[in-house]
């Protein structure tokens, strides 16, 4: 496990394919989770549906990263998927919001991409995470709908980040 965020208790590391499972689930949980007052319980599930555990082998088979935040068992508690200029997914379990979690996930997505080159960092966000990107400094270029996995339309936001190497460091 790297040492970042050990002694808050996890750790950040590569996606291993046994992690697919407990993804799965935290991500299914985090979605379930999300409050009413940004989308309905049928909003919610079918935004949850479809998905499975071959899903993140796919995408880290298709060249997308995945780093997996971990408890000190190994356990994963949240993840963050990115690729090109892009952090494509960051969820952490609802068990461990508001921990420093989605934050150290993100820092670590964008060091990442800063030290690929990249100087504006896309987001498609969902109403819950807005937020929290906002507060990182990400600005809303553009509002759409999003169809989800089960048919449902929500709400989604496009969202940038110019950012320079310095500012993987902060």
């Amino acid at each position: 496990m790297q040492e970042k965020g050990k002694s808050r208790g996890f750790g950040i590391r590569p996606f291993q394919p046994d992690d697919a499972e407990a993804i799965l689930a935290l991500h299914v949980a985090a979605i379930v989770a999300t409050s009413d007052s940004y989308y309905t319980h049928e909003e919610r599930n079918s935004w949850a549906s479809g998905k499975s555990a071959q899903n993140y082998l796919d995408i880290v088979a298709g060249g997308e990263t995945v780093m997996v935040a971990a408890d000190l068992s190994e356990k994963p508690i949240g993840f963050c998927g990115f690729a090109d200029a892009e952090i494509r997914s960051l969820y952490v379990d609802p068990l461990h919001q508001d921990k420093g979690i989605g934050t150290a996930l993100m820092r670590f997505a964008e060091s990442a991409l800063i030290a690929s080159g990249v100087r504006q960092i896309t987001i498609h966000s969902g109403l819950p995470a807005l937020g929290f990107y906002q507060a990182h400094g990400y600005v809303t270029v553009s509002q759409s709908t999003h169809r989800t996995s089960g048919g449902l339309p929500i709400k989604s936001f496009m969202l940038v980040k110019k950012v320079t190497a310095i500012s993987a460091e902060t």
